[in-house]
């Protein structure tokens, strides 16, 4: 999380004592008021030289304009503040059930805000270990566990707390499941939680591969298998023969839009609704793992009132997928409204005013999901869904 100037000027004025101190000034269990008086520096020396409030002095008699410095190995203890969003912050709870000695061996704890990295954490020790994260309103969260050097781990788990401190989502299995979807400074989904397991015959692990779920509140979760945790610049190769996610889904359709990984046919997956009765089976051994449209995991108890004045009951997209021109059937000849296109992160990417049943471009998008949002002027607003090839 990024820290406002006032931390920083008072992390700075930690670091500085007033007058002039060179290092044959000091002895063992001096003490000196930092620049503020918010706190002591407190020097020690030993064999190995002199440190101040624990952080080693690596060059000492740096002559300044204005005193001498003393450079440190690392900045000195600091009492940081929590890190706060609009809604917050959410603080996640590591736990181990293995050798407790042992941590998580690098195994890590990921937190992606809208599809940014905004934290990773691992376990170092045999207790509970936590950190927080500032969350946003209107944002989408998702808690991804990573094995260090593959997917199967010990006996890991972890909680997410809200900024009430309420247990909103907990895995203690082995390895623990991921979450996407989580909605801070919202009330819960009007669906709840489904699972989504992926299954790969070849142990590739979905190498490539990727899948988005898209509920009538938009996009869910972008499942991804192959990130760059490590940070060497390529793609981690994970493998596994089975892995669940969990994911969180408004009431009425849900999307599956199924990238499908280098291994092919011998990827599929499966999906259980909030009772874990299966919704889904794409397990065929002699196709690639297709995409499943318009799945009603729950029932929508909403009311079609939204829906824009100037289209029928029912509007359509065509071609879908679309490689240059989106025609839109279902809209008055005369009417006028604006089309707005969204990519898979919720971005715009493209707009325009329309008349009729006037076909738009959209040849210069990439290929992918997009969302279409129609206004209609003096109206209301509809979205349709559309893959650009």
């Amino acid at each position: 999380a990024l820290l406002s100037s006032q931390f920083i000027d008072n992390i700075l004025d930690a670091h500085i004592v007033p007058g002039v101190y060179e290092s044959t000034e000091f002895f063992n269990g001096l003490n000196l008021s930092s620049y503020d008086n918010s706190g002591t520096v407190n020097i020690t020396i030993d064999d190995n030289g002199f440190m101040a409030n624990t952080a080693s002095v690596i060059q000492a008699d740096i002559l300044a304009y204005n005193g001498v410095v003393h450079s440190l190995g690392e900045v000195m203890p600091f009492d940081f503040p929590n890190p706060e969003g609009t809604c917050g912050a959410w603080k996640i709870n590591m736990f181990t059930f293995d050798n407790p000695s042992e941590g998580w061996g690098g195994s890590t704890i990921n937190v992606f805000e809208d599809g940014t990295l905004v934290a990773s954490e691992t376990m170092t020790t045999g207790t509970t270990e936590s950190f927080s994260v500032p969350v946003n309103n209107g944002s989408r969260i998702d808690v991804i566990y990573n094995r260090a050097g593959g997917f199967f781990s010990g006996n890991h788990g972890f909680e997410v707390e809200d900024q009430f401190g309420a247990v909103i989502y907990s895995s203690y299995t082995s390895p623990p499941i991921s979450i996407y979807g989580l909605n801070p400074c919202e009330e819960s989904p009007t669906c709840g939680l489904i699972e989504v397991e992926f299954t790969d015959a070849s142990q590739d692990g979905w190498y490539g591969g990727n899948m988005g779920v898209y509920s009538e509140s938009g996009l869910e979760a972008n499942i991804f298998f192959n990130p760059d945790f490590d940070g060497d610049g390529y793609a981690d190769y994970q493998t596994f023969q089975t892995r669940s996610v969990m994911v969180t889904v408004d009431e009425g359709e849900v999307d599956f839009v199924a990238s499908p990984p280098v291994s092919g046919v011998s990827a599929g997956y499966t999906i259980r609704n909030t009772a874990g009765d299966i919704v889904i089976e794409e397990t065929n051994t002699t196709e690639v793992p297709p995409s499943n449209y318009d799945v009603e995991i729950c029932a929508s108890n909403t009311s079609n009132s939204d829906e824009l004045t100037i289209l029928a009951p029912s509007i359509a997209v065509f071609p879908n997928p679309v490689s240059s021109f989106l025609n839109i059937e279902g809209i008055g000849t005369t009417k006028k409204w604006q089309a707005a296109i969204f990519n898979a992160e919720g971005k715009m990417v493209h707009q325009e005013e329309c008349t009729g049943s006037e076909a738009i471009d959209v040849t210069q998008l990439r290929a992918g999901l997009y969302t279409l949002k129609l206004d209609a002027f003096g109206g209301s607003s509809k979205s349709a869904r559309f893959v650009k090839e």
